[in-house]
């Protein structure tokens, strides 16, 4: 939370004497020992005082919002809200978000629970064959180099495809999937909504 530029922002009204960094081991603070002692203070108020929601997520999803690039596209999808002092952590099945103010929070939790969606496809039994494993195999890692946002695989038993990428890739990657099982002759269909989102 105090890397984002909101904590920033009210870090520097409230304590503009002070020189404040944030490396990945801590906080480097410079001033004169009151003014840190001060600023420390101010850190762990506003820190403990954080307000926070919660929403549940699929193991897709979590994925998804695992992966190193997607901090800086939800990051983005925050602030072309105005929200900017939004944090999140995945925990197992979830996503914790901290805000600084309490009016952000349910518009923060709505923005990033609507970011990564998620579709599962029933496929025909033609994908348990050998020769469309590979074939499927060489495409979802070709797919998944150029889309970094996106997580494919197919459930164990090999009848469900499930998909999880962020929403403004969504079309483009479902068309791309569709012809793939279109031109393979491997017919699917939807199965279930397990996220807010529709692929018509």
């Amino acid at each position: 939370m105090i890397k984002t530029e909101g904590f920033k922002k009210k870090f520097k009204q409230e304590l503009p004497a002070i020189e404040f960094e944030v490396k990945q081991s801590g906080v480097n603070l410079r001033g004169t020992p009151d003014e840190v002692k001060k600023a420390k203070l101010f850190i762990w108020k506003k820190v403990t005082a954080a307000v926070q929601g919660s929403f549940d997520i699929s193991e897709s999803i979590g994925r998804v919002f695992a992966k190193d690039e997607a901090k800086s596209y939800l990051m983005d999808q925050l602030l072309n809200r105005g929200i900017i002092s939004a944090t999140w952590m995945c925990n197992d099945r979830s996503i914790v978000v901290y805000v600084l103010d309490e009016e952000d929070v349910k518009e923060a939790v709505d923005v990033l629970k609507n970011a990564v969606v998620e579709r599962c496809l029933r496929l025909s039994e033609l994908l348990l064959l050998d020769d469309w494993s590979q074939r499927w195999t060489d495409f979802v890692e070709l797919l998944c180099l150029e889309e970094k946002l996106l997580d494919v695989h197919v459930s164990v038993d090999k009848s469900v495809l499930i998909v999880a990428c962020v929403k403004t890739s969504s079309e483009k990657n479902r068309k791309r999937i569709e012809n793939f099982l279109t031109n393979n002759n491997i017919h699917s269909y939807h199965l279930m909504l397990s996220h807010v989102y529709h692929w018509q």
